[in-house]
């Protein structure tokens, strides 16, 4: 698959996951975003809209969007993610560390290739 094609599959799961399916539909189209964004490097305009209807998952769900957010190593993830440090479940806290850590990371990894 090309990354566009990569691209263009994942809006459309997006849609579903933010859709009104049933839970397990859900689950599985978000569950199917995280392991793209493990195979390809997805631009967060791609998954944008899971930032923008975050606050509406659950804590399962949650924990998937914000995987694929951090995946995405765009700095507009870091206020989506800090929302969460705070958060209830402990898994929604330790995954938003994650993404905020991930955003970092690949940060300070481009600026020290740019110094280079």
């Amino acid at each position: 698959m090309t990354p566009g094609d990569a691209e263009r599959a994942v809006e459309h799961l997006v849609v579903v996951a933010l859709s009104d399916e049933s839970y397990p539909v859900r689950e599985s189209a978000l569950h199917a975003v995280l392991t793209a964004s493990t195979h390809y490097e997805l631009p967060y305009r791609v998954v944008e809209p899971l930032a923008v209807g975050a606050d509406a998952f659950d804590p399962v769900l949650l924990d998937y969007v914000l995987g694929v957010l951090g995946s995405t190593h765009d700095q507009a993830v870091l206020p989506v993610a800090a929302r969460f440090l705070q958060h209830p479940h402990p898994e929604v806290r330790r995954e938003a560390a994650d993404a905020v850590n991930e955003v970092r990371r690949s940060r300070e990894t481009a600026q020290g290739e740019a110094v280079q």
